[in-house]
């Protein structure tokens, strides 16, 4: 019988770290557009990481900080990335993805959830106020969120708005009750949750569903629901992996959207956790980093996902994660019981 790969923790740090910008020739300062799935790649008229992976720095960001952070390294330079997250900040209070971008929610929970992974004390956040406000902004009077002023809503948005808020202790400045009004309308008829009302069911959509119904207290309405708890079971492929849709094959993101959705409702059973992991760790590359699909090119988002689904599907050698935030369990403990 082969024996299970366990966590390339030293490959995986090793990736992390070569997605790093280079220190310019005098070593003085960090440069670069920063973290990007492969910094060899290039297109015509330039970079590809300037032109592609520039505007989502900020999540970028996020994703090789906590992955770190789950393999229990320190990797990335922890002042560099307050300054460079701090530089994305916008007039109108919320954080672009990059420096002269637009202020997007995604990336402004990306901002927190950063500064959170860097020491940075959430409630000392300067123009705090200006920060929530914007974030409250988003908000229409159907309880649904927007990414920006001029955005359509989406359930993504309502959560990354929500979480936002729940770290930053000011869930107050919106209507968390007209919030899951509009969730629950997001509801399909096999039980499970899409973007909008009327849209088609996925898994990580119905996490950002279950998850906000869980930040404003409602969980427990959908927790003992049949019909999500067989989607969401359904979810897990015949090779231990899930997907997001029926029908798909499996992606290694995935164990994380149905792995954290399953840990929210506490119903560890509607899966085969053990499968789920095993799934995973076939997903990490021979030289570090996990790839969407066995066999495929590593990335930093797949990496940092999958080492995620191992953080809430409880492996051993991993940092716990919570299931909610995506930010290790001690440190949501601490932000949330200060």
């Amino acid at each position: 019988m082969a024996t299970e790969r366990g966590v390339d923790i030293e490959g995986h740090c090793r990736f992390i770290a070569k997605h790093q910008p280079k220190r310019d020739a005098a070593g003085a300062a960090w440069a670069g557009p920063g973290i990007a799935p492969d910094a060899g790649d290039t297109v015509e008229g330039g970079d590809l990481v300037q032109w592609v992976v520039d505007a989502m720095f900020a999540s970028g960001l996020y994703w090789g900080l906590h992955a770190e952070a789950i393999l229990g390294r320190s990797v990335i330079d922890k002042g560099w990335a307050v300054e460079r997250i701090l530089a994305c900040r916008c007039e109108d209070g919320g954080f672009a993805g990059s420096p002269g971008h637009d202020a997007h929610v995604l990336y402004t929970y990306s901002a927190v959830q950063t500064l959170a992974l860097c020491g940075v004390d959430l409630g000392g956040i300067a123009r705090l106020d200006s920060l929530v406000q914007w974030v409250a902004s988003l908000q229409a009077p159907d309880g649904s969120f927007a990414c920006d002023e001029f955005g359509d809503p989406d359930t993504r948005f309502g959560y990354a708005a929500l979480a936002t808020l729940r770290l930053l202790r000011r869930l107050d400045a919106v209507d968390t009750a007209a919030a899951v009004g509009y969730v629950r309308r997001c509801c399909t008829a096999e039980g499970a949750f899409g973007a909008s009302p009327g849209a088609e069911a996925h898994a990580g959509q119905t996490f950002c569903c279950v998850a906000s119904l869980a930040i404003c207290g409602d969980v427990q309405a959908v927790a003992t629901d049949p019909l999500l708890r067989m989607w969401l079971s359904e979810r897990q492929n015949a090779d231990g992996g899930a997907s997001g849709r029926p029908g798909k094959r499996t992606d290694a993101c995935y164990a994380w959207w149905v792995g954290a959705t399953t840990a929210i409702l506490s119903e560890n059973s509607l899966v085969d956790r053990a499968t789920l992991t095993a799934s995973v760790l076939r997903h990490q590359a021979r030289k570090g980093g996990i790839a969407a699909h066995q066999g495929d090119k590593p990335d930093l988002f797949h990496t940092h996902f999958g080492l995620a689904a191992l953080g809430v599907l409880g492996h051993p050698t991993v940092t716990r994660v919570d299931p909610i935030h995506c930010l290790p369990s001690e440190l949501i403990d601490s932000l949330l019981n200060r």
